[in-house]
């Protein structure tokens, strides 16, 4: 860990200027566990955009900037990196510039670590066998915010590459909105 990840940090969602969140691509992954962090993007946007994605970018990702009601009002850009999950860090590289440092960055992904709905925010950290955010700790370095949202585990470790991209349960599904209500306000939104 580096020095700068040892000290103490504090969320101040002021200092975000990207939130990213890890899926992949296409109406067969929507609904899926792996998807949380594509999810909680479309969340954010329904609640503060207005407008559509903008998919024209040369970083094959969608994004759209939106107005954060915090307390203060902030414009923050959105991501869902478009090329699949596992180098997803090649797309938020791209958009790690022009005054925006990694600490600036807000990763939000599924954690199976955790039960669904539990969630966790944290600076820095290891990819924990996320290969997503493995992507993006080999582009930009490890220094950024972690929003881990909770997607349980399947009980054998053989299978968690099939659970991952399995859909919710109709049951997670009808709890979702409680769960990112929860993810929302570790963000303080």
């Amino acid at each position: 860990m580096t020095q700068q990840a040892a000290q103490t940090h504090t969320f101040d969602l002021a200092k975000i200027k990207l939130i990213v969140g890890l899926g992949n691509p296409g109406p067969r992954y929507s609904k899926t566990r792996h998807n949380a962090g594509f999810m909680l993007m479309d969340t954010l946007h329904e609640l503060y955009g207005s407008g559509a994605w903008d998919t024209r970018g040369t970083a094959h990702s969608s994004t759209i900037s939106v107005t954060l009601k915090d307390g203060s009002f902030h414009s923050i850009t959105l991501i869902k990196p478009m090329m699949g999950m596992n180098v997803s860090g090649v797309q938020i590289k791209a958009f790690v510039k022009n005054g925006i440092t990694s600490d600036n960055v807000l990763i939000c992904y599924d954690e199976l670590e955790k039960p669904f709905g539990k969630n966790m925010l944290r600076f820095a950290g290891s990819a924990r066998g996320h290969n997503g955010v493995r992507s993006a700790i080999e582009q930009i370095g490890n220094n950024f915010w972690q929003l881990r949202l909770g997607i349980d585990r399947p009980a054998e470790k053989k299978d968690v590459a099939d659970y991952v991209l399995s859909n919710f349960t109709p049951s997670e599904m009808q709890s979702m909105d409680t769960s990112q209500e929860a993810a929302l306000k570790l963000l303080g939104l």
